[in-house]
């Protein structure tokens, strides 16, 4: 998901504002493919929350 970097489990997911490293979500318990899509979807929930300025 993210180029020239990796994790060490499908369901890892750093989550980074302006170019920093803020924190990160991880998703376990499905197979790879679930925790991917979960993952990403809470990683699209953050990014709709900053576009909308409300990161609480």
């Amino acid at each position: 998901m993210h180029p020239g970097r990796f994790a060490a489990f499908v369901g890892g997911f750093p989550v980074v504002h302006d170019d920093q490293v803020v924190g990160a979500v991880g998703v376990s318990g499905g197979n790879g493919e679930q925790d991917k899509a979960v993952g990403a979807a809470a990683l699209s929930a953050f990014v709709s929350k900053v576009a909308a300025g409300r990161v609480d």
